[in-house]
């Protein structure tokens, strides 16, 4: 039996000189309640369908397997699978290039992010419980009407997530930003906020310039776009340094 599934299958991936998707992080297989499962030769993670949530290793070929039809999504731009589907794109980001916002490409964000830039913001990090009902409440009206994958997933990492960050006004929480990590790529999970005009942009820049990230010197994987053009072109805007795709082995 292997004591640590999680840390092992990861281990794997590293090994085997594979690009991690965004879901394939120890927090995320967590949160999401992941089985694994040992079967057929195989080793794995299994969602709550039965199907393989990431291709599945087998020990004997020492090696990933695509088994289409019952794979949830694989590795970034592996393009040997067999009746592959796309997923989604993931948008990767050096989180460097936000420390110095010059020259025209930058010139929309910069004006955005400078409406907000002068006010009196706290910038800092939200622990266990702390300012539970306001993030809830926060999370709650920003998520009406929203479109997100695995919902129960990503309201757990609002709930319990190790990295949340929220971005406060004289003490109210108007903005939160919550991400892991894996070996290869700091994964951002989720922005949320008021709605107030350009926020967004500003809670991002935040991120991406601030201690927790820049120390790390990894790159940022903020997933994808969920098939809607609006956020294809937000996150573009914001000069993704690749754009990957993904792929499906199982029908949407």
């Amino acid at each position: 039996m292997i004591k640590n599934p999680v840390t092992y299958f990861l281990n794997l991936i590293q090994e085997n000189h594979a690009s991690p998707n965004f879901w394939m992080s120890e927090e995320y297989i967590r949160l999401s309640e992941l089985e694994w499962v040992e079967e057929n030769g195989h080793q794995g993670f299994k969602d709550d369908e039965g199907k393989w949530f990431f291709p599945p290793y087998n020990p004997t070929a020492q090696r990933f397997i695509w088994i289409p039809d019952s794979v949830v999504v694989g590795f970034q731009d592996d393009m040997c699978y067999d009746d592959r589907k796309f997923w989604d794109y993931e948008f990767i980001y050096d989180p460097k290039e936000f420390l110095n916002l010059s020259g025209g490409k930058w010139k929309v964000f910069r004006k955005n992010i400078k409406k907000h830039q002068d006010k009196p913001w706290e910038y800092k990090k939200i622990w266990g419980d702390e300012k539970r009902e306001e993030v809830i409440e926060l999370f709650l009206k920003w998520s009406e009407g929203k479109t997100l994958f695995d919902p129960e997933t990503f309201t757990n990492f609002v709930l319990h997530g190790v990295n949340r960050f929220g971005l406060f006004m004289h003490g109210d929480l108007v903005g939160v930003n919550i991400a892991d990590k894996n070996f290869k790529y700091i994964n951002y999970r989720i922005c949320f906020d008021t709605g107030e005009e350009f926020l967004n942009e500003f809670l991002r820049w935040k991120f991406y310039t601030s201690d927790w990230v820049q120390r790390q010197d990894k790159l940022v994987n903020d997933g994808g776009s969920l098939g809607s053009d609006g956020l294809f072109r937000f996150k573009n805007k914001l000069r993704p340094i690749e754009i990957k795709d993904v792929y499906t082995g199982v029908e949407g």
